[in-house]
């Protein structure tokens, strides 16, 4: 099953198996290691030294790090499920389903967060069209491998600002977005 996203109503929602996601170039992929080693290959979850452990150190609800030379986005916090809403002006919203009851219903407020709790989180600069968005536990490699565990992101090159909020617009409904604005 593909996971592209889409304006269409069905959106592909992105999960983790409990730590931080990662948007990243398609094609810096192979140097991310995730939980593995970068030394001796294996599998090392709680070691200081992989990429992994580095995604986590990342406070707040979003931040930035390095993938060799490349820039990533590191959504933080808790492993809600996330998707992505293209914006007709050339970016788009990662949406985080914090709480809600209904995927419509949820959905239907992330155009509707008050401008005036935006705030900004820096700037991110895309300089190829393919990003993926995955759980950061993955080494690069692999992230094909588990399609439930990633969506395949199109944004044009060029500057972004990012702008988040969290809002709770109703007593059941929790949401947490983070706009890529075009600069």
């Amino acid at each position: 099953m593909s996971r592209k996203s889409s304006n269409d109503d069905t959106p592909k929602w992105v999960t983790s198996g409990g730590g931080p996601l990662m948007l990243l170039e398609e094609r810096s992929l192979e140097r991310w290691g995730g939980i593995f080693d970068p030394i001796t290959g294996a599998a090392d979850p709680d070691g200081a030294g992989t990429d992994y452990a580095r995604a986590c150190q990342i406070d707040g609800y979003i931040g930035r790090i390095l993938v060799d030379s490349v820039e990533a986005i590191v959504l933080t916090d808790e492993p809600t499920p996330t998707t992505w809403l293209l914006d007709s002006r050339g970016g788009g919203t990662f949406v985080r389903w914090m709480a809600g009851e209904d995927e419509r219903e949820f959905l239907s407020w992330a155009p509707k967060v008050p401008a005036n709790i935006l705030r900004s989180d820096g700037r991110f600069a895309v300089f190829h069209s393919k990003l993926v968005l995955f759980d950061t536990a993955l080494a690069g490699r692999n992230v094909r491998t588990y399609p439930q565990d990633y969506l395949e992101i199109d944004l044009k090159p060029g500057t972004y600002e990012i702008m988040t909020a969290y809002w709770e617009p109703d007593d059941r409904t929790w949401i947490l977005v983070h706009q890529l604005r075009p600069v």
